[in-house]
């Protein structure tokens, strides 16, 4: 399948965007100064880094999402930043199937260096080498993916296009469903013979990523599958997840009637268990569309 966006030369680009070639290069080539960075712990007590673009490159952003990127006729398995998909459409996928495989690829958005971003969108994409680069740069920061950019949806896509085609392929060989969201990818089936494993484990490893050593496995539904951040086992739910927001609430509800917090502290904080009860909600009612 061949995939061409919307604008063929760096001329074009500029014109979409409505900013002089010089001026656009003088923006990429600055790019990393206009970032904004900060770290949120992760469960195992790492830190995971984010970088969220300046107003002046993220507008830039933005409208390569809207009028470049999102232009794509991708045709590919991911569920991840794509107009009608979401981490529930891909769950749904999976609703039914006996058994699942679930793996993290490790590290993701750090590993996809600026080369790798470049030489997708000459190989994948079509690009020339002038465009390949302005875009790279204007994607990349601290010569990686950033966490936080509005484009990075996108090229996380177009970075595993590969890896996804022949992990799809494998699927189909085997007679599985295969789905990807970012960098959670899961197959599921009747049965996962070891040889799956072991094919994937090399795929992946061809493709230059690698696989998180401690998240996921295969689950039968005598125990949790969860897929995305949901419990497919039986059904669909956001399972014990639900337990934990309510006690996050009523923590919050402590510290308020304590003097810990703020008003306006506790009504974002119910406004927030509201909002989670809706997702949980659309969770439920998705799974139910899924029958039909």
């Amino acid at each position: 399948m061949k995939r061409r966006l919307p604008v063929q030369t760096v001329s074009d680009l500029a014109t979409l965007l409505g900013i002089p070639i010089n001026e656009l290069w003088r923006i990429a080539n600055n790019a990393n100064d206009t970032y904004s960075r900060w770290s949120k712990p992760k469960p195992s007590g790492d830190l995971r880094n984010f970088s969220s673009p300046y107003p002046s490159l993220k507008s830039i952003q933005k409208k390569l999402h809207k009028l470049v990127f999102s232009q794509i006729d991708y045709g590919i398995p991911s569920n991840y930043g794509i107009k009608g998909k979401s981490n529930i459409t891909n769950a749904r996928e999976h609703l039914g199937n006996p058994v699942i495989f679930t793996f993290d690829l490790k590290s993701f958005f750090p590993s996809v260096r600026p080369e790798r971003v470049n030489r997708a969108f000459i190989d994948e994409l079509g690009c020339h080498d002038d465009l390949a680069s302005l875009l790279t740069k204007l994607v990349t920061c601290d010569y990686q993916l950033p966490q936080g950019a509005p484009t990075s949806t996108d090229i996380a896509n177009i970075v595993t296009f590969r890896l996804q085609s022949r992990l799809l392929g494998l699927a189909k060989q085997w007679g599985l469903k295969f789905t990807i969201y970012a960098d959670d990818v899961t197959f599921s089936g009747k049965d996962i013979p070891k040889e799956i494993e072991n094919k994937v484990k090399m795929i992946v490893k061809d493709e230059g990523y690698r696989i998180h050593p401690t998240k996921g496995g295969v689950f039968d539904k005598s125990s949790s599958q969860v897929v995305t951040g949901i419990n497919i086992a039986h059904g669909a739910s956001v399972g014990k997840t639900k337990k934990n927001w309510r006690a996050e609430l009523h923590q919050s509800k402590l510290k308020f009637a304590a003097g810990e917090i703020s008003e306006d502290e506790w009504l974002r904080a119910q406004k927030k268990f509201t909002s989670r009860n809706i997702y949980a909600s659309s969770v439920k009612r998705l799974a139910v569309k899924a029958k039909y």
